[in-house]
């Protein structure tokens, strides 16, 4: 059932709140649980006693004529003996609800939900090989080709898919030693993030900051410990911003990609090496419910997520605390190799999985060896 504005009662602040929010949710875009809708024209008429007033926005009106919109409403709603009535009109048919505070609504267009599916198809082929490459070029392609005409959630989830891309393809096929082609690619996500999703545009949202700060501390590790300090700043600002907000985005994948910056000695020159709060970070991660995300059949948790405890165990390790780590090796490279023999790795995540439990395997040996 379709139902833009919530269901309002008697109580005008109520109903104020009301109106400002499912305003908010109708100028971003996607409203939880709807199609994906795009606002041509919406027309507000607000009846106060035998006076009206009316307010016609075209095309998605920008942060000026909506503020200046929402002042005058703001200046009607909190009149007494206010009377609304909300028409929805949806492909032609007209809906016509009665409450005792109504506000019309009048929607002129309607979109059905992106189809992603060849994306999407293109995206399960990624792999560290030729084949692979090929997957990724053309589901990039396609991801970006979305994004001329996709909005709300659905622009989150392709710049989402195209981040997980640019990741894969930078750190997990190529040589670490192939810098100059890891710091174009790592660009190019954080060129992506700020065309499409920047917070300034769509509002703060936790996959802006994970995949900024995980693109950022790629790209530092491609360009060395001096060329990082022209992006300290913004670093550290996006650190500090999207700890602000939900964590559990990726299975704590932004406690865990902070807590892996915080891990680098080689961060030591920007503030940035504390090896204390890594290790709580990390574990916070791991404890992370994680959310519901369409690239997943099944919600990823913290605990699903195998970066998570390559970067603990370093965070035990550089907290004086090596038996602790190579324990936690042993156990989790058994746990994972035993989920590859049923087929039972967390779907959607399968290639990132290898590649760090052969990163886990080589820590490992690393670790005993040395002891």
């Amino acid at each position: 059932m379709l139902c833009t504005a919530r269901c309002l009662r008697s109580d005008l602040p109520v109903l104020h709140s009301g109106l400002l929010s499912d305003l908010s949710r109708l100028r971003s875009g996607l409203p939880s649980g709807l199609p994906a809708i795009k606002p041509l024209v919406i027309a507000f008429k607000l009846v106060p006693q035998s006076r009206s007033l009316s307010s016609d926005l075209s095309v998605l009106p920008g942060p000026k004529q909506t503020k200046k919109m929402l002042k005058n409403l703001d200046a009607w709603v909190k009149r007494p003996a206010l009377v609304f009535s909300l028409t929805l009109r949806w492909s032609g048919v007209m809906l016509r609800t009665g409450l005792s505070g109504i506000l019309l609504f009048a929607v002129a267009s309607i979109a059905q939900a992106y189809d992603f599916t060849a994306a999407d198809e293109l995206f399960a082929q990624r792999a560290p090989t030729e084949e692979g490459a090929e997957a990724i070029s053309e589901a990039l392609a396609a991801y970006h080709a979305a994004l001329d005409t996709v909005t709300g959630d659905e622009k989150l989830y392709a710049v989402a898919q195209i981040s997980r891309l640019y990741i894969y393809d930078g750190d997990m096929t190529r040589p670490e030693s192939d810098k100059k082609a890891r710091m174009r690619i790592f660009d190019k996500c954080l060129d992506t993030l700020k065309a499409h999703i920047h917070p300034d545009e769509v509002g703060a949202t936790p996959q802006y900051y994970y995949y900024k700060v995980y693109c950022l501390a790629l790209w530092g590790k491609a360009a060395g410990p001096l060329r990082i300090l022209l992006r300290a700043v913004t670093l550290k600002r996006a650190i500090r911003e999207g700890l602000k907000l939900d964590t559990r985005y990726e299975g704590g994948g932004l406690p865990r990609m902070v807590g892996a910056v915080y891990l680098n000695s080689k961060a030591r020159p920007i503030g940035l090496y504390k090896p204390e709060q890594a290790l709580t970070l990390i574990e916070q991660a791991i404890a992370s419910e994680g959310v519901e995300d369409r690239a997943y059949p099944e919600i990823i948790a913290g605990a699903d997520v195998a970066e998570n405890y390559y970067h603990y165990a370093e965070a035990l390790l550089k907290n004086d605390r090596k038996p602790e780590a190579i324990e936690l090796l042993e156990q989790t490279v058994a746990e994972y190799e035993e989920l590859i023999e049923l087929e039972a790795l967390p779907v959607g995540r399968e290639p990132e999985t290898r590649y760090y439990l052969e990163k886990l395997r080589k820590r490992l040996v690393k670790y005993t060896s040395e002891q």
